[in-house]
């Protein structure tokens, strides 16, 4: 009966529940376990919540673009700034939306090729300066860092990553650079 019911619960994702005063005094030591081990339960997954409200705040606030992809380039997940930086007004907008195939968004085709090949090959994060291409047809500098996620046999799975949008920087290099051409041409 009351066992059954503390059981039930458990089964049900109801950790929290009160002791059901079982009436067998054998049973005493065995409905301790199953509440200790209910709060257990409830504190990990207390713990668990306050962990992914944190995460979601830096995903939801980064002021980089972070991103979740397949290899075949479906974008699974893609932050608040990614989606600005591709010209969308959320990331509801971007995620529904054409370029939510990450192929569609490099200026240069073949560089998503080159990209994928030097992340498969390492087993660490790869960086590289790339152009990529706004819903509008405009361009930006680009920096891509991405790692893959492989299962539990070493399989790749997906491709996990930032986009900074570095075009103001490349701009000022450009900037400086026809400066000195100028200064050197005096």
């Amino acid at each position: 009966g009351a066992l059954d019911a503390l059981v039930g619960a458990y089964a049900s994702g109801e950790y929290d529940v009160p002791d059901p005063q079982v009436g067998y005094a054998e049973f005493a030591p065995l409905t301790r376990a199953f509440l200790d081990m209910g709060r257990t339960i409830e504190r990990q997954m207390s713990q668990l919540r306050e962990s992914e409200e944190r995460f979601r705040t830096i995903f939801d606030n980064s002021p980089v673009g972070i991103f979740r992809t397949t290899f075949d380039g479906a974008l699974l997940e893609g932050n608040p700034a990614l989606a600005r930086m591709f010209g969308y007004a959320g990331q509801e907008e971007f995620l529904a939306s054409e370029d939510a195939n990450v192929r569609a968004v490099y200026a240069d085709s073949s560089a998503r090729q080159h990209f994928l090949q030097a992340v498969l090959q390492s087993d660490r994060p790869v960086s590289v300066e790339t152009v990529f291409m706004r819903k509008d047809g405009t361009v930006f500098d680009a920096v891509l860092t991405a790692s893959v996620q492989r299962d539990g046999g070493g399989r790749p799975l997906l491709l996990n990553g930032v986009v900074e949008d570095v075009s103001a920087r490349k701009e000022a290099e450009r900037s400086l650079a026809r400066e000195r051409q100028l200064m050197a041409a005096i």
